[in-house]
């Protein structure tokens, strides 16, 4: 098959499911619940187990959803923004794309069961990033805008009770009193710092350095630069800067998904089926094997390993405003 109608049957064909014969008797004898859990637990698609916690939290959202006949409601808090050593920066690109129709096949076998099927919520964090990586506001904002854009088209290739929709954690706190709540927790995670394994220190500081941005009037000061990076994003991990007024990603009926940040408040799935890096700091490709090809996405490193072998091919798929997804990169075995 060609790349152009490959891709075209990833996006566009609506992914159908019927129940077998083991989900049928998993409602019929366990319960509805049950078996939703089941298709959220699977290891076809989370990349490690869930703590016993987690399962009993997430037994109870599923609950709450199906006592009151909603949707399970599912949220994604992510940064909102396209990592800057990317060739991509600052729009989306395939990694979206890959990780959309991902996440479609992942919640098809619920709705196919329950007919107020899944709510899926792409929590934005948009309003840290500046603060966290240095990349330009205005980046972010095309990010935002664009990534709402891919949504939109996406949303067309959806069953009909699976939606797609998108939040910002502006809309429950301002800029200025989020950061001021970050700056308040970052000077107290700076009194500590030192105080941490030294094996803890060097893997927050390479984290800083594979994501932050670093100006040529910078030089001389990238390693207090990279510290900042790292302080912050200890901070905004911690939520400190959230309180009661600000549900944003976890009220009582969401169940909140995530990649390699997880840390054991959600479940850590795969971004596409080959792949756990997150979408944003990532960059979507398609590997050839013969006559097949294999979804996805690469981080800055290994995308610099396999740079000289990429072979870009065109495609029209999406309208030329989505800048990143006229051609695609091809890594061939």
């Amino acid at each position: 098959m060609e790349v152009q109608g490959f891709l075209k049957n990833l996006i566009q064909n609506i992914p159908q499911y019927s129940l077998t014969e083991d989900d049928n008797n998993k409602i019929r004898f366990e319960g509805l619940l049950t078996y939703i859990f089941s298709k959220v637990n699977s290891s076809k698609y989370r990349s490690i187990a869930l703590s016993e916690d987690l399962k009993k939290s997430f037994r109870e959202k599923i609950s709450c959803c199906v006592e009151n006949k909603l949707p399970i409601h599912f949220s994604l808090p992510f940064g909102a923004y396209k990592n800057p050593n990317l060739p991509t920066t600052p729009y989306p690109d395939w990694a979206e794309v890959f990780s959309l129709s991902y996440l479609r096949e992942y919640f098809t076998p619920i709705a196919a069961a329950y007919p107020p099927g899944v709510l899926m919520d792409f929590f934005m964090v948009e309003l840290f990033v500046e603060r966290l990586n240095r990349n330009p506001q205005e980046h972010v904002d095309s990010y935002v805008k664009q990534f709402n854009e891919l949504l939109e088209q996406f949303s067309k290739f959806l069953p009909p009770n699976i939606k797609f929709i998108s939040t910002n954690l502006r809309s429950q706190i301002s800029q200025k009193e989020a950061i001021k709540r970050l700056d308040k927790k970052v000077e107290e995670l700076r009194q500590t710092w030192d105080q941490l394994p030294k094996k803890d220190r060097e893997y927050k500081l390479l984290r800083a350095k594979r994501n932050v941005i670093i100006r040529p009037e910078d030089k001389g000061q990238e390693n207090k630069i990279y510290l900042e990076s790292a302080l912050a994003h200890d901070a905004f991990s911690s939520e400190a800067w959230a309180d009661e007024t600000i549900p944003w990603a976890f009220v009582k009926d969401m169940l909140p998904i995530g990649y390699s940040y997880t840390q054991g408040w959600a479940i850590h799935l795969r971004s596409c089926v080959s792949s756990t890096i997150n979408y944003w700091v990532g960059t979507g490709a398609l590997r050839q094997k013969g006559e097949s090809y294999i979804p996805t996405i690469l981080s800055t490193n290994q995308y610099q390993e396999v740079k000289g072998k990429i072979k870009m091919e065109k495609i029209s798929l999406f309208d030329q405003k989505f800048v990143n997804l006229q051609q695609i990169p091809i890594i061939k075995s």
